[in-house]
């Protein structure tokens, strides 16, 4: 009977062993990535709310941008798009990365509606630093060899895009088919024109 007690005993001590340990895990912090503490506001004693911010870890092999997208171009841009970047603090230099996330909900900045998104930066990031000011150029579309003319050559005419073309000396007016729009200010020609066609371009000023 006794040695039932005494293991009870040591079952019970062994329980409160567990516990402790268990409390002692609570007070250790790990930090999801390797990287470089940035911050590090906590004193010891101190009693921290939820949600504040107390330290600060910046990783030394990913780094992500955060971004906002207008309601007005957020159509255009989906996950895996490539991005192109600059840093002010880099002149000179260029950075690719691609967006790894679209925030579904939308954020009001001066009344407008935005989409946040995430880009996460390629390369060698040992220079880069928290809080940079980044450009973006987002890659929504590529097209390679195609026809293209000057966005300020295309009109709307009853709901379609017309162009005028010279034709035997005269000047005919073209329906088209057009596609995505360049950074350039061309803008690609679907159907309707052939490579070679001249097409008359009115004063874009």
């Amino acid at each position: 009977t006794d040695v039932l007690v005494q293991e009870a005993r040591v079952s019970q001590f062994g329980a409160s062993v567990a516990e402790a340990q268990a409390q002692i895990a609570k007070t250790l912090i790990y930090s999801p990535i390797d990287g470089l503490v940035t911050k590090q506001d906590a004193k010891v004693g101190e009693t921290a709310t939820a949600g504040e911010k107390l330290v600060s870890i910046i990783s030394d092999s990913e780094m992500e941008i955060e971004a906002n997208v207008s309601e007005v171009n957020i159509g255009k841009v989906a996950v895996g798009n490539k991005v192109a970047i600059s840093f002010d603090a880099f002149p000179g230099r260029d950075f690719t990365g691609t967006i790894i996330y679209i925030e579904p909900a939308e954020t009001l900045i001066d009344n407008v509606v935005n989409y946040k998104i995430r880009v996460s930066v390629d390369g060698d990031l040992s220079d880069l630093k928290s809080g940079l000011t980044a450009n973006l150029e987002i890659i929504t579309a590529v097209r390679a060899d195609v026809l293209r003319v000057p966005t300020y050559a295309v009109t709307r005419e009853g709901g379609e895009s017309v162009v005028t073309v010279i034709r035997d000396g005269k000047e005919e007016t073209v329906k088209i088919a057009i596609g995505i729009s360049g950074v350039d200010g061309n803008v690609e020609v679907v159907s309707g024109l052939n490579e070679g066609d001249v097409v008359r371009v009115k004063n874009k000023n």
